[in-house]
């Protein structure tokens, strides 16, 4: 994989596998859902964070600051299959890097987001 500066709209993967997502670097295993990048981002005041579900499952999507202490927890939910965005409001939270962390089923996805000032 490249190390180019863009970063992808969003991840699907429909089996079990391992990939780079391209927004955390390390590769993670993910299965039967969609995550996609925040928007706006950077981030001054509140943002979106879309996602799509293959599958119906406990979904949990959760901001952690970067040492993955949690600020906040968007969704902690069954939902069934279907698309769905969550939002965040970070106008009380400092400048910095972000990550917004989605899991399915106990199995993890995440990307990264920039709160500026």
């Amino acid at each position: 994989m490249s190390n180019s500066a863009s970063t992808p709209d969003k991840i699907t993967v429909t089996g079990e596998g391992k990939f780079s997502t391209g927004i955390e670097g390390p590769s993670a295993a993910v299965a039967g859902f969609t995550l996609g990048q925040n928007f706006p981002n950077p981030v001054v005041s509140a943002t979106a964070i879309p996602f799509e579900l293959h599958r119906a499952g406990k979904v949990t999507l959760r901001v952690e600051n970067m040492i993955g202490q949690t600020l906040a927890l968007l969704v902690d939910e069954d939902r069934a299959t279907g698309s769905y965005s969550a939002s965040w409001d970070a106008s009380a939270t400092p400048a910095g890097m972000y990550r917004f962390v989605l899991s399915v089923n106990g199995i993890q996805a995440s990307g990264r987001m920039l709160v500026v000032r």
